[in-house]
């Protein structure tokens, strides 16, 4: 989930693998690049998209081309969700992001509304809600009260929990819950050496991307 304005791919599918809901269409970002457009409006905590296709690990992420490396989202330590291949980018894989969302997580794959949602309003989460594991990203998303800078560390912010409570994804949610009262984190794939991954700021991505709006 977790980057540039997402470019159309030369093969769209229908979206075999994930829903997207009938109320949105792939359609120009405001700042360059597709994104969701609102074709109806969806009332708030409506169901807007469920992300599917192929889960994979931090290391095989990386070892993707590089254009393809924007679409999959984190749902777990160390995985993640989305193309491997242009012929599998979805629909619902040109989410963007904005500092203030009118879309968010529920669980980790679920996306609802977070408030009323008009026609021509471009559907976005917050990259944050999702990732921990892999960026600094410059945010240019064009929001009041954009933060400029993304990082994977965001979650452990206190007005960045506060403002995105209840749209959190699961995973995250649990490292909240260990760092404030100590809870055990449950889950954690074979090999992962939590304690060195939840240190401290991770290195800044290979490169510095833009964050489509």
């Amino acid at each position: 989930m977790k980057r540039l304005p997402r470019m159309p791919s030369p093969v769209l599918q229908c979206g075999p693998h994930s829903y997207l809901t009938p109320k949105a269409r792939l359609g120009s970002s405001r700042l360059g690049g597709k994104g969701l457009i609102a074709v109806a409006p969806i009332p708030r905590h409506e169901l807007v998209a469920i992300w599917g296709n192929r889960v994979m690990t931090t290391a095989q992420l990386w070892a993707l081309p590089a254009h393809l490396r924007d679409y999959p989202v984190q749902i777990w330590y160390d995985m993640f969700i989305g193309p491997m291949r242009d012929e599998e980018i979805e629909p619902v894989d040109y989410m963007n992001h904005s500092c203030e969302p009118n879309c968010g997580v529920r669980g980790s794959v679920v996306i609802v509304a977070r408030r009323d949602i008009a026609p021509g309003e471009e559907l976005t989460f917050d990259y944050g809600t999702t990732d921990t594991d892999r960026w600094v990203l410059e945010c240019a998303c064009g929001a009041p009260t954009c933060r400029g800078r993304m990082t994977g560390q965001d979650w452990r912010d206190a007005a960045f929990q506060a403002r995105h409570a209840g749209y959190l994804s699961l995973y995250i949610e649990e490292l909240i819950a260990h760092e404030r009262q100590g809870r055990p984190l449950i889950g954690l794939p074979p090999h992962w050496s939590a304690p060195e991954r939840l240190r401290g700021p991770r290195p800044q991505r290979p490169e510095t991307q833009q964050s489509g709006g």
